[in-house]
């Protein structure tokens, strides 16, 4: 076995890779060599090759924008190869870089139980869990939208300001076991929303009079869609506004030929699972999020 950086001749070999950990990965081959390098992040990368075959990839960097000493790591290896150690090999890489670059918490996910399990023996708590779904968005109909409501597609407006602005009404009330970070708006549109897969013209703003009440923010590529952000502000729950936007963003998305939609939602996120329901969503797979305080 050989452990070794990253190169841009991965790309292609990391792509299959992925996708066969996790079927629903938004990722391909111009996405990773197009993606912007921000130094601050102090990310590394490795690969692990088993006869020149490329078997397993990893990953460590600060996340800047989740507050002091925060960090994310990940960890993939074929199915095929797991149980071999490659794993066990590559998280001491990513051990020995969380400390230079001085981690405190690191947050990561697993995808299944052998993914929970490895974590747990190497110091991490497995906490909430989050319900990944799918359904055909050709199953959506757009709704009739209530005359005191405007509907808007995210493109329609000069900038993503009325999106922060609901985004920072209904964050704080998104289940994790990570702190919730507020970030100004530069910083939110760099963090969250600076790549290419955004489909602002399907993500929708909902506004009463003239105010920001609910949005869902997508992302698509090719044939897929993933649901990044939905929510509604504080008072104007129970009204229908979630679906209002889930509608329009899957009806749209479906004339653009997407065929298939995931979502994501914390298990005891009743309300968002009942939205998601209406729509043919149903489970795929229970993500776990992962969080390690560093010694």
């Amino acid at each position: 076995m050989l452990i070794r950086s990253v190169t841009p001749q991965d790309t292609s070999a990391r792509v299959k890779l992925i996708h066969a950990c996790v079927d629903f990965a938004m990722v391909t081959a111009e996405m990773i060599d197009s993606a912007p390098v921000n130094p601050a992040t102090l990310t590394r990368r490795w690969v692990a090759e088993i006869d020149g075959d490329l078997v397993a990839t990893a990953m460590a960097e600060l996340a800047i924008y989740d507050g002091a000493g925060a960090a994310k790591a990940d960890v993939m290896v074929a199915p095929e190869h797991r149980g071999t150690g490659i794993g066990t090999a590559l998280l001491q890489k990513v051990d020995g870089h969380l400390k230079e670059i001085g981690a405190r918490l690191v947050t990561s996910h697993a995808f299944d139980e052998i993914g929970v399990r490895f974590a747990e023996r190497n110091g991490f708590t497995a906490g909430r869990r989050t319900r990944v779904s799918k359904t055909d968005p050709e199953r959506a109909l757009p709704m009739a939208v209530p005359s005191d409501i405007k509907l808007l597609a995210v493109s329609e407006l000069p900038d993503l300001r009325a999106a922060h602005e609901v985004a920072l009404a209904f964050g704080p009330d998104i289940p994790s076991d990570t702190p919730y970070v507020a970030l100004p708006y530069d910083k939110w549109v760099a963090a969250r929303h600076g790549n290419a897969r955004l489909a602002l013209d399907c993500s929708f703003l909902a506004f009463a009079d003239e105010i920001p009440v609910a949005f869902t923010l997508t992302e698509i590529i090719g044939d897929r869609m993933i649901s990044l952000l939905t929510g509604t502000r504080p008072g104007y729950r129970q009204r229908g506004l979630a679906s209002l936007i889930k509608a329009a963003a899957l009806s749209t998305a479906a004339t653009r030929g997407v065929r298939h939609a995931y979502t994501f939602n914390d298990t005891e996120n009743v309300a968002m699972l009942a939205v998601n329901d209406k729509f043919g969503y149903r489970p795929d797979t229970v993500a776990r999020e992962l969080t390690r305080v560093q010694r």
